[in-house]
């Protein structure tokens, strides 16, 4: 490999020196907006379950207002993504994948803390996760995964028209 001589050297450094602050702020821009993204769409989905709770279980049942909650959740995450990405400012689909995955493993790390204080059984948190036993938190996380990517296609297509 040929040495850089050491005045080129120096004036890479400074070049480099110059822009990485402002570099590494643009970088980080997309995580930090994905976090605050993903706590508004943790407060919608508090709401969205106390909602299923207080209102459609007792006059719906169980089942069918979970599936109305998972509907209305699946909206209200859509909506997010597709509101605020511009802001999130993630604009390749892998950089919206990535705040996708950030979404989906924060959800999960919420959830089993929040069953943990809730007292719940593994069982019953695993049973949320298992499409066979009715659970729809798998398809839940796909859904956070790919949310990002989707909400900016369709931000882009509601732009253009």
């Amino acid at each position: 490999m040929p040495r850089i001589a050491p005045a080129t050297h120096r004036t890479l450094e400074r070049d480099a020196g110059r822009d990485a602050p402002a570099r590494d702020a643009r970088a980080r821009t997309p995580w930090r907006h994905g976090m605050a993204l993903w706590w508004l769409v943790m407060a919608g989905e508090s709401v969205n379950g106390s909602l299923r709770e207080l209102v459609f279980e007792p006059w719906l049942g169980a089942v069918v207002a979970g599936r109305i909650g998972f509907a209305m959740a699946a909206a209200l995450v859509l909506a997010i993504a597709t509101l605020f990405a511009p802001w999130m400012q993630a604009a390749t689909p892998p950089a919206q994948l990535r705040i996708g995955g950030l979404w989906a493993a924060l959800t999960l790390a919420f959830e089993a803390a929040l069953a943990r204080v809730m007292g719940l059984s593994l069982d019953a948190f695993v049973a949320d996760y298992d499409p066979a036993r009715g659970g729809l938190m798998l398809a839940g996380l796909l859904w956070l995964l790919l949310a990002p990517m989707l909400g900016a296609r369709l931000a882009d297509a509601v732009a253009r028209h």
